[in-house]
């Protein structure tokens, strides 16, 4: 599922965009090498977010995702940094942008996503480190070109 829906708001425009992904995955193959408990597994990925660009030339965008799935303690397995302790792939989160966009193929901008849970905690999410999902927060600064 993957919509999306513009709204004119004075010299302005408002965007909503919303996509929902669900898998059903058969893992035979890993399973057989020793790397998942079980042959099946489901993953599912919600992300929404709300943009308004009051012109053509900059915008901001608030928007929040959440992964969640089957727990499978080989699969997502714990270790430092990316592992988890609870074997899950459950994480979600919030994320805000800003951006300007001088010419109508090129965008700058500053987008910041912060991590309410990771691979399945919020706290002490990999065991090894002893990493919360915060310590995971990022600050991007991009530039993209459309041609």
């Amino acid at each position: 599922f993957d919509a999306q829906l513009e709204q004119k708001v004075g010299t302005g425009t408002l965007i909503g965009r919303a996509a929902y992904i669900h898998e059903n995955q058969t893992l035979d193959a890993t399973f057989e090498a020793g790397g998942s408990e079980k042959t099946k597994n489901d993953l599912s990925t919600t992300r929404a977010s709300v943009s308004f660009l009051p012109n053509l030339r900059w915008g901001t965008t608030l928007g929040a995702f959440q992964t969640s799935g089957s727990s499978d303690v080989t699969l997502f397995a714990p270790g430092a940094v990316t592992g988890s302790r609870t074997g899950s792939p459950n994480t979600s989160g919030l994320v805000g942008e800003i951006q300007y966009n001088p010419w109508q193929n090129t965008r700058f901008g500053l987008q910041y996503v912060a991590y309410n849970k990771f691979n399945g905690a919020s706290k002490e999410y990999d065991v090894v480190g002893g990493r919360n999902a915060a310590d995971n927060n990022t600050l991007y600064l991009y530039t993209w070109l459309a041609f």
